[in-house]
């Protein structure tokens, strides 16, 4: 299944490593306090995908 996470809503910014139109996410973060993100999720159109949950696992490079 194909599929493109978003850090909007409107899903109009595809998240990745910023190339090829994609964006990074970027924020100052206190250290004592849990940083929260929403990321949005949409799978591409015609595919023949069977109803169900699904999972994937994402990585997270956090510099500080």
């Amino acid at each position: 299944m194909n599929y493109n996470l978003y850090s909007d809503a409107g899903m109009s910014s595809i998240l990745g490593d910023g190339t090829g139109g994609s964006v990074t996410l970027t924020s100052i973060v206190d250290k004592t306090a849990p940083w929260t993100i929403n990321v949005f999720g949409r799978i591409d159109a015609l595919q023949v995908v069977p109803l169900g949950s699904f999972s994937d696992t994402l990585t997270a490079t956090i510099l500080y």
